[in-house]
């Protein structure tokens, strides 16, 4: 455990880098703010994740360089998936893995299938969390779809699914691979890298939060 005098140290370090890039009052609040809270709050993430950059988030395009969601974890409605199929995947994972994880926040570890569904967020589940993820399922949707669309009865499709190969564990790995990882959390914080990834002033923006956040 760092002392609190290393703790300060760390602190001010990423309030002058925030502060060379220049970001106006509001992102600069915003961002420093979210970051001490990340630091607060997400530990149990912090002491998996090997990158704390590395598990990705497609949302709506905003200017805001950081953000607290709130996430429905029952009756959510899936924006591309049946919802019959929605339902029958709740079902079976409940029923095999404790959680109904279709009702989750769903993320991965490769930037450009984030971008697919928006704007690139780096997400940082807040307290307790649980996963799922399969080593053999790169998007389970991507996967229904090529089922139905090789003149399968699409009904058949949860029957068809081992479950076997699905984990909750190894999040480093699934972050690796670039498969979907359906996280079920009450809120996260997201920054948007976005800004991070692609500002005059990332690469010490992005080396400060880290530096920070990872003792």
């Amino acid at each position: 455990m760092k002392s609190t005098e290393f703790i300060t140290e760390d602190i001010n370090e990423l309030s002058n880098a925030l502060k060379q890039a220049n970001l106006g009052d509001k992102y600069f609040t915003q961002v420093l703010g979210t970051v001490e809270q990340i630091k607060l709050h997400c530990q149990p993430f912090l002491n998996e994740i090997e990158d704390p950059f590395s598990l990705l988030r497609g949302l709506r395009p905003t200017h805001e360089w950081a953000v607290n969601k709130p996430v429905r974890l029952d009756g959510r409605k899936p924006m591309s998936t049946p919802l019959w199929l929605h339902n029958e995947l709740n079902d079976v994972f409940k029923q095999e893995f404790g959680a109904p994880f279709r009702d989750s926040i769903f993320c991965t570890g490769d930037a450009s299938q984030a971008k697919v569904y928006g704007m690139v967020f780096c997400v940082f589940p807040i307290g307790t969390y649980e996963y799922l993820w399969s080593p053999e399922v790169r998007d389970l949707y991507q996967r229904f779809d090529f089922f139905r669309g090789k003149g399968h009865n699409q009904k058949d499709f949860v029957n068809q699914l081992d479950l076997k190969l699905y984990k909750t564990n190894g999040l480093n790995d699934a972050i690796a691979r670039g498969h979907e990882i359906m996280v079920r959390t009450k809120n996260y914080y997201g920054l948007n890298m976005n800004n991070i990834w692609t500002d005059k002033n990332s690469g010490p923006i992005q080396n400060a939060i880290q530096d920070y956040l990872i003792e």
